[in-house]
C-alpha cells in the first residue's frame, strides 16, 4: 500500500529525462508534464512522498493536500508499469500489510492492499552466480511466503497422518523454492543467449506474481526462450523421479517420495497455452508458420 510515508525510488534501466521518463530495457519514452517533472524530480530514494511534497509546496506555494494526492496516484501508476520502485517499509508496517492480507479475502478489497509492485534490473554485470541471485531474490520478494504457506499445509497434513518425516518436509519445501528458481533462470540464461550483449531485462514482481521482461525477439528467439523456462524443472522431475525409482534417495512413504517431484514437474504445465509461457509459445510457433509459409510463396518469384 502506497502511503505518504513510503519511499520512492527509481529502478536500474529507468531514467527521468527532461519531458519523459526513459526505459533503456525496453527503449521506450514515456511522457510527463511540467507539474510531473518538477515533482518527479525530486524522488532521490531518501525522502517520503510526505517530504518530496512539503520541498515542493513550500517551494511554489502549491496546496499540500492536493499535491499529495495527485503526487500517490501518478506514483501508483508508474508503479504498477514497473517504471517506480518503493523502498522496503518497517518490519511494522511489512507485518500489518501481511495481517492485512490475510484478513482482506474479496479481490476487490484486496487489490489495493497489494498492489506496490517492484522492478528488479537483470544485468550480465554479475556473472551467472549474480543473474542466479538476483532471481533467487525474486522469487522471494514475491513469491516467498506464498510458497510457505503451500508447503506447511502440505506437509503439516501429512505428518499428522505419519506419511513425511521432518527431513522429507524440509526437501519438498526446498523443491518448491529451488523449482521456481529454475524456471526463472531457464528463461533468463535463455534471454541472454539469444540476445545481444546491449540488451537488457528485469523481472516484474509483486506479491503472487513473478515475470521476466524484455524487448520483443524474433519468434524462434522467444520460443526458446519461452521453452527453457518449463523444462529446467521439468529435466530436474524427471531425474528426480529416476533417483526415487532406483533407491538413490531413500523415503519413508509413498506420498513423500513423488512430492519433491511433483514441486518440479508441475512447470511443465507451464507449456500448456492457457499459462503464460503456453500462449507465447503458441504464438511464436504461429509467426514461425505464417513467416515459412510466405518463404514459400516467395520462391517461386525469386526463380522467375
Amino acid at each position: 500500500m502506497i502511503r505518504p510515508d513510503s519511499v520512492p525510488v527509481w529502478p536500474e534501466q529507468v531514467e527521468l529525462r527532461e519531458g519523459h521518463i526513459f526505459d533503456a530495457a525496453l527503449d521506450i519514452l514515456h511522457p510527463v508534464n511540467e507539474t510531473g517533472q518538477v515533482l518527479l524530480g525530486e524522488v532521490d530514494g531518501k525522502r517520503s512522498i510526505a517530504e518530496i511534497v512539503r520541498t515542493v509546496c513550500e517551494r511554489y506555494g502549491w496546496p499540500d493536500a492536493e499535491v499529495q494526492a495527485d503526487l500517490i496516484e501518478t506514483m501508483a501508476h508508474l508503479n504498477r508499469e514497473y517504471l517506480l520502485n518503493f523502498r522496503k517499509p518497517p518490519l511494522t508496517v511489512r507485518l500489518q500489510n501481511q495481517l492485512l492480507r490475510m484478513l482482506v479475502l474479496l479481490r476487490t478489497l484486496q487489490a489495493p492492499l497489494t498492489g506496490i509492485r517492484h522492478r528488479i534490473s537483470l544485468t550480465r554485470d554479475g556473472g551467472w552466480f549474480g543473474i542466479l541471485r538476483t532471481i533467487t531474490g525474486a522469487v522471494l520478494r514475491s513469491l516467498g511466503i506464498q510458497l510457505l504457506v503451500i508447503a506447511a499445509l502440505i506437509c503439516g497434513f501429512l505428518s499428522a497422518l505419519n506419511l513425511m518425516n521432518l527431513q522429507e518436509a524440509v526437501f519438498f519445501t526446498v523443491s518448491l523454492y529451488l523449482g521456481l528458481i529454475l524456471h526463472e533462470t531457464g528463461h533468463a540464461v535463455a534471454f541472454f543467449r539469444v540476445s545481444t550483449p546491449r540488451e537488457q531485462a528485469f523481472f516484474c514482481t509483486k506479491p503472487g506474481y513473478l515475470q521476466i521482461v524484455h524487448k520483443m525477439r524474433p519468434p524462434r528467439d522467444e520460443l526458446i526462450i519461452s521453452l527453457a523456462g518449463p523444462l529446467v524443472p521439468g529435466l530436474c522431475a524427471v531425474l528426480l523421479a529416476i533417483a526415487v525409482l532406483t533407491g538413490i534417495i531413500p523415503v519413508s512413504g509413498e506420498y513423500a517420495a513423488w512430492l519433491p517431484v511433483a514441486a518440479f514437474g508441475v512447470h511443465l504445465f507451464s507449456l500448456v497455452p492457457p499459462m503464460a509461457d503456453g500462449k507465447k509459445i503458441r504464438s511464436s510457433l504461429k509467426l514461425l508458420a505464417v513467416i515459412k509459409q510466405s518463404v514459400r510463396e516467395a520462391a517461386p518469384g525469386k526463380e522467375d
